[in-house]
């Protein structure tokens, strides 16, 4: 007996019980369900099911299909004996086709839970399956598709026998061509209420890297994309050089296909004339929006793995996708960006789609008042222009694509950030691209980007970081972006528990700080304090959080060399500088100000450099300036005391003249050693002279700089004042004058009250 036809014994009476029951159960109600389940009617329906009366066995089936709906219902359809053997049988092809469809509809429902799908697994119900595709009943093959998309999306990571299974799965539907079937299902328009179906298949095939393989020998991937974009498909064997030949291969195929109503008027035009011509050219829709949706979706998740990608390349699918993004369904467009953004991780791929016009149509989306479209457009372009220099400079030298862009930086709205990411990671590509740069510098502002460091969004955060880093970087934006607060914004950013937020921030940090201002103005907001606790954490610190805080500290010397107690050989002692010791937190470090707003103390004194009040000359025009020199010097020498008390940071004259005295002695010598030794012994010479190897213990100087601090009745003492300095004022005069006589010197603060210096020599081996 031949499936869908029924038997004399299927009296029209009972099909139209059936179809009232059909009817009156699915009006039902939840309530009038579970009345029915509470009732046990599940277990007295087993039994039918089993009943040699196909009627029967189709009216029993109808129940379970509808019941199997509620969770409470398969969970008792799960716990009869044999239910599943049961219900596959009903699968068989002597059965109803509506046998078949509540059967495979109850099937289904059961996939819903993991448990369903390990009962299908453990029955082998593959081979039962898969003929049901070929059912003439449209619900059938749905309800069929549902089962396979069940137990292909499956992913848990505790059932390894469903991960065994969906490879088995994907070789039987190899094996078995099905692949191709799903696909031609896609072709045919009266089949569009399962062409979903048939795609949530196909995206869950796509995944595995052979049955994309498969699809492309086969041709069927050619096909789909074909009938996503709703033109006519040919085979390649068909398609002959001899124009004429090829004509009438194609009145072959078109002979072959399924008529419909469009081609007997295509029949009957002539080839001449204009209607025939026009329905040539735009052939009927045969998939809708949902489905090119789908298919969009499918062809995402395979384009995630870089081998499917070049296969994806190879089938030439960035033209269907160009094509889409004109469509005129905002859904359709939307997913099609979606799919360029993910192939865009391909440099090949990124020209392909280039070369098609896809940026144009990406800017025009972008500039669209739509949210999705507009979020799509945005994240499309940022994928485009990263890493590929030609479409920067294609979306930069569009009238509106910068526009569009920076369109982006508007949008507050929390919901759509990836409108803001998108514009801001595209904004940030095209500023790395040389010749773009000065354009996307030229239109960009602090006030657009620091909203957005202050988003709710980690994603966006990070980016707009990002963003800051590479953009502002201009003098005059710089100085906006401080005044705007922005700093700190990227001071709570880099607070973050996020570690992309924290590492952004803390390079954005890195990038301001090369400017003087910026990097002075992080100190006032205890930034110091900031990185410094988080370059003390295992888990927070990275090679960005020490880059910021080197950059920082490197702008703010004084608390360089309290904190870490080194000045490296380009870190030069500015005209006014002061040491306060030793410290260890970053927050008991003052201004210069706040020590010297302080009372006498017991504690260390803060030693003093002050230059500032006297030009310095510089060794190379010391000596064509040293007669103007000697009479500068001459009239700024007073009462070093009196001086002090008269002036807030009194001028040290006494350093000025020992900076005079070595640049002029140290400068007349041409070896290195020599100037080294000169300077190191003009050095101690200045602070009592030199002292033996058995008197350094015994040096003590404490009680002189108790004297000074009384005598001028503060913490702060000018270095040029202490008439016996120990290591540390040593050490420190020495690098100040080596700083201006060009000598390459550090300062090392050393353990139990040593400091001492280290100066770079060229070895004497080497050439010139």
């Amino acid at each position: 007996m031949t499936a869908g036809k029924k038997s004399k014994r299927d009296d029209i009476s009972a099909v139209d019980c059936v179809r009232s029951d059909k009817s009156l159960i699915f009006k039902s109600s939840d309530e009038n369900k579970k009345a029915l389940i509470s009732l046990n009617v599940l277990e007295y329906l087993q039994p039918l099911v089993r009943d040699e009366n196909r009627v029967v066995k189709r009216n029993a089936v109808l129940v379970y299909g509808v019941l199997s709906s509620l969770p409470s219902a398969r969970s008792i359809i799960r716990k009869l004996p044999t239910i599943v053997t049961d219900l596959l049988k009903l699968l068989d092809s002597e059965e109803f086709e509506t046998t078949k469809e509540f059967a495979a509809m109850t099937l289904s429902h059961l996939c819903l839970e993991y448990a369903g799908i390990y009962e299908l697994i453990e029955h082998k119900c593959f081979s039962v399956i898969i003929p049901c595709l070929k059912s003439p009943d449209p619900d059938v093959q749905k309800n069929t598709l549902d089962i396979i998309h069940m137990l292909l999306q499956c992913s848990s990571s505790s059932w390894s026998k469903i991960f065994v299974f969906k490879g088995i799965i994907r070789t039987a539907l190899r094996d078995m061509n099905a692949l191709d079937a799903f696909v031609d299902i896609t072709g045919v328009p009266e089949f569009n209420d399962i062409h979903v179906s048939a795609l949530q298949v196909i995206a869950n095939l796509l995944d595995d890297t052979e049955c994309v393989k498969h699809l492309v020998s086969q041709g069927s991937l050619q096909k789909l994309l074909h009938f996503i974009t709703d033109r006519q498909v040919y085979n390649e064997s068909d398609i002959k050089v001899n124009s004429v030949n090829q004509q009438q291969n194609k009145d072959k195929n078109a002979k072959g296909r399924k008529p419909s109503p469009k081609k007997g008027d295509k029949k009957k035009s002539s080839k001449g004339e204009p209607d025939g011509k026009k329905d040539e050219e735009k052939p009927p829709s045969n998939t809708l929006p949902e489905a090119k949706i789908y298919t969009c979706n499918a062809l995402m998740r395979a384009a995630c793995k870089e081998e499917t990608r070049k296969i994806l390349h190879d089938a030439d699918v960035e033209k269907m996708l160009v094509s889409l993004l004109s469509h005129e369904d905002e859904g359709v467009r939307a997913a099609s960006a979606q799919v360029i953004a993910i192939l865009s991780e391909s440099s090949v791929c990124q020209d392909r789609i280039a070369e098609l016009g896809g940026p144009e149509l990406l800017i025009r989306m972008t500039r669209s008042d739509h949210r999705e479209l507009k979020s799509a457009g945005a994240t499309a372009l940022a994928a485009l222009t990263t890493g590929n220099g030609s479409i920067c400079r294609e979306v930069a030298s569009r009238n509106s694509g910068l526009e569009a862009l920076l369109s982006c930086l508007h949008i507050g709205d929390p919901e759509v950030d990836l409108i803001t990411v998108g514009g801001l990671i595209a904004l940030t590509n095209l500023a790395t691209e040389e010749t773009t740069r000065p354009k996307v510098l030229h239109v960009i502002t602090a006030k657009l980007l620091i909203p957005t460091l202050n988003s709710n969004s980690v994603l966006t955060q990070s980016k707009a970081a990002l963003a800051v880093a590479s953009l502002i970087s201009e003098q005059h934006n710089i100085q906006q972006f401080i005044q705007l607060g922005g700093l700190s914004s990227l001071l709570n950013l880099v607070q973050s528990t996020h570690n992309d937020v924290r590492r952004s921030a803390c390079w954005a940090i890195a990038s301001l700080t090369a400017d003087h201002t910026a990097a002075v103005t992080l100190s006032q907001l205890n930034g110091i304090t900031i990185l410094q606790t988080l370059n003390e954490s295992i888990t927070r610190k990275n090679a960005f959080t020490e880059l910021a805080l080197k950059r920082v500290l490197d702008a703010n010397l004084m608390a360089k060399f309290a904190l870490t107690g080194y000045l490296d050989f380009v870190d030069h002692i500015p005209d006014l500088f002061y040491d306060p010791g030793q410290i260890t937190n970053p927050s008991q470090f003052l201004t210069l100000d706040e020590y010297n707003e302080q009372s006498v103390n017991d504690r260390r004194p803060i030693f003093l450099i002050n230059l500032q009040k006297c030009d310095i000359v510089s060794s190379s025009d010391y000596l064509q300036s040293q007669d103007s020199n000697d009479a500068k010097t001459d009239d700024l020498k007073h009462d070093d005391l009196n001086y002090f008390n008269e002036m807030k940071y009194p001028f040290d004259s006494t350093l000025h003249d020992w900076l005079n005295i070595a640049i002029k002695q140290i400068t007349s010598i041409s070896e290195l050693k020599e100037q080294i030794k000169s300077l190191g012994e003009f050095v101690a010479s200045c602070f009592g002279g030199s002292v033996n190897k058995d008197e350094q213990f015994t040096l003590r100087n404490e009680l002189s700089l108790a004297q000074l601090r009384c005598q001028l009745n503060s913490n702060l003492i000018p270095i040029g004042l202490i008439k016996q300095g120990s290591f540390l004022q040593r050490a420190l005069v020495f690098k100040l004058l080596a700083d201006r006589i060009g000598l390459p010197t550090n300062l090392i603060r050393g353990t139990y009250g040593r400091s001492f210096n280290e100066v770079l020599i060229e070895p004497e081996n080497s050439v010139g």
